[in-house]
């Protein structure tokens, strides 16, 4: 995560497979420790972690026979600090209203090969991989003025660590009295001096 103290939110689903191969007969379920195995107390899906690293139990049962086999899951977070990115800035719109589009693909990234970046508009959507923003090109900011997204890199071998994104509106300038105007009764004469000469 962003504040890389170790903590964060997993989905414990996403681990299903390593223990189930696909197979439509076993099922798993995750225990903190024994006593809530023992207390038949599985965790939600969505686990957020006390220590770092931190096992848990997994419980592998086939359907047919009531069979278990018991495996251990250890949870780990990448500390790795996010990378800084420059923040996006924007000229509000005529509404004045600090909501505007941002092009979000145009943010230097500084992806590396075979990386791609996915962006979020919370942290822990980030970390859960859930609700991507798909309007990537034509992205709306929802709190006026300052902002930000999350960004995760992947590069499909290791984990990546999240980066924030800080969307700017600034203001438009402020003109005290938009009905100035120029009296064209006297020839107005405007002089440009030369910065330099040749």
């Amino acid at each position: 995560g962003i504040n890389s103290n170790g903590l964060t939110t997993f989905d414990l689903s996403e681990a299903n497979d390593l223990f189930l191969n696909s197979n439509p007969n076993l099922s798993v379920s995750y225990f903190l420790n024994t006593t809530t195995l023992n207390s038949n107390i599985p965790l939600n899906t969505t686990f957020s972690n006390t220590t770092n690293p931190q096992t848990i139990i997994a419980n592998v049962v086939d359907n047919t026979t009531n069979c278990y086999r018991l495996n251990t899951l250890t949870l780990v977070v990448n500390t790795t600090p996010g990378r800084i990115i420059a923040p996006l800035e924007e000229c509000d719109s005529e509404l004045e209203n600090g909501l505007v589009p941002f092009d979000l693909t145009s943010a230097t990234l500084n992806l590396q090969p075979n990386e791609t970046a996915t962006f979020y508009k919370s942290e822990s959507d980030a970390q859960l991989e859930i609700n991507p923003i798909t309007n990537n090109t034509n992205y709306t900011n929802e709190t006026p003025y300052l902002s930000s997204v999350f960004v995760k890199f992947d590069n499909g071998i290791s984990c990546q660590a999240l980066s924030e994104l800080t969307l700017i509106v600034n203001r438009l300038p402020v003109i005290e009295d938009s009905s100035a105007q120029i009296c064209n009764s006297v020839p107005i004469v405007l002089y440009v001096e030369p910065l330099y000469s040749m």
